[in-house]
Parts: structure tokens; sequence; C-alpha cells
């Protein structure tokens, strides 16, 4: 198995855990739901024992002691949930979500982690989620050295 799939077994686990113990954060009776921010705390800590030699954070803002700063965006930008080691540059995976609400940006995220997996960051992979009410219908898309994988 190579290392992508083996990420994207581990992330699917973490998926999966989210979808089984915290479904009402995603949708409850009809249409309700709880902010993203939530979800994606929930989804960094069913990832954390799968990536055991990381440290997986949600709303990061630092590289070193600067905060991160795309020029093309022309702005800070903060991924929704990072693996990486603190403080020692070492960035491995970073991951945006968006929510069947709140679909409206997504190309802005697949934007964030275009740059972010070729820029100074230099996290070796980016993955972009979009949450939807049922977990047989989320979807994924894998970025590698600034460009979106064929999978």
């Amino acid at each position: 198995m190579n290392i992508l799939d083996n990420i994207l077994d581990k992330v699917e686990e973490a998926l999966n855990n989210l979808y089984e113990k915290d479904q009402y954060l995603i949708c409850s009776k009809g249409n309700n739901h709880v902010s993203e921010r939530s979800i994606t705390h929930k989804l960094g800590s069913y990832l954390t024992p799968l990536f055991e030699e990381y440290d997986v954070d949600c709303e990061y803002n630092r590289f070193g002691y600067e905060c991160k700063f795309i020029k093309k965006l022309n702005r800070n930008v903060i991924p929704d949930i990072i693996i990486h080691k603190r403080g020692k540059g070492n960035n491995f995976i970073a991951i945006e979500v968006k929510t069947w609400w709140n679909k409206s940006k997504v190309s802005e995220d697949k934007r964030k982690l275009i740059e972010l997996t070729k820029s100074k960051y230099n996290y070796k992979y980016g993955i972009s989620l979009i949450i939807n009410k049922n977990r047989n219908k989320v979807s994924k898309v894998i970025f590698y050295k600034g460009k979106e994988l064929d999978r």
C-alpha cells in the first residue's frame, strides 16, 4: 500500500467515526446542524490516534512564529485541520472542510490547498472534504505539489 492510500484509509476511518458517533453535529431533526468548526474539531479528534507520529491541530495559524500568508491569495490562511509536527516546519497534510449547507467557498478552499502544497509551507498533501448529510455522499479531492490528483 502506498503512502497516499494509507492516508486516505485513515481519513475514511475518521469520517466513519464522525458519522457513527457525531451525526447530530452534521444533521439532526430535518436540516439542523452545528458550526463547521465543531465538526472539524471532532474529525480532528478522530484523526489524532490514526496519525500518532504527528500533531493534529484545528485552526492552527502559525508557521514557526509567523502567520501563514499566501501572497497569491493576498491573505493569511488558517487550514481547518493540519497534520504536522509543531514548530518543526514538518507540514504533512492540510485539510479544508465544507459542509452541506455551506458549499459556496469550495473553490476558494481548493485554491488555498493548491498554494499550501506548493509554497514554502510545503504540505505534502492537501485534502478538500465536503461533509454531506449522509456518509456515502462525502466528497474528497486530493492535492499534491500544487496539483489536483485524479483519483
